[in-house]
């Protein structure tokens, strides 16, 4: 159920992060990171909290 969310939000930390810390637009990548992170976790609470939600409401056409 919560696999896709999961690897989601791995793939963000393993592959965005070192991004980040490299290329800034203004040169400081604490912030950048910080924004990342915070973003990353709020899509990943989203992410389980509609994998719960339609977990019963399975459709088949």
């Amino acid at each position: 159920m919560h696999d896709e969310c999961n690897t989601t939000r791995k793939n963000g930390y393993l592959y965005m992060i070192p991004i980040l810390q490299k290329h800034t637009t203004d040169g400081v990548s604490d912030t950048n990171t910080i924004y990342w992170i915070g973003n990353t976790e709020l899509a990943y609470k989203k992410c389980i909290s509609e994998a719960k939600k339609n977990q019963f409401n399975l459709r088949s056409n």
